[in-house]
């Protein structure tokens, strides 16, 4: 008998359904300046993710100072 169980979702489809979400969230009671930074926060984990098909993190970037 098949399992009915569903995969875990990757960190990128994850994000992606939270930027959809906050996409269609609008209207009267939305703390306008809530959802921008709630937008701007999934840019900012988007950012930091390592591209989807490696499991190896980001190079570290070198310091200028």
């Amino acid at each position: 008998m098949a399992e009915d169980t569903q995969r875990q979702a990757t960190p990128h489809e994850a994000l992606n359904a939270i930027d959809q979400w906050l996409a269609k969230l609008s209207g009267p009671g939305v703390d306008r300046a809530a959802h921008i930074q709630m937008q701007a926060a999934v840019q900012i984990v988007g950012k930091a993710l390592p591209p989807e098909n490696t499991d190896e993190p980001p190079e570290p970037k070198p310091s200028t100072s």
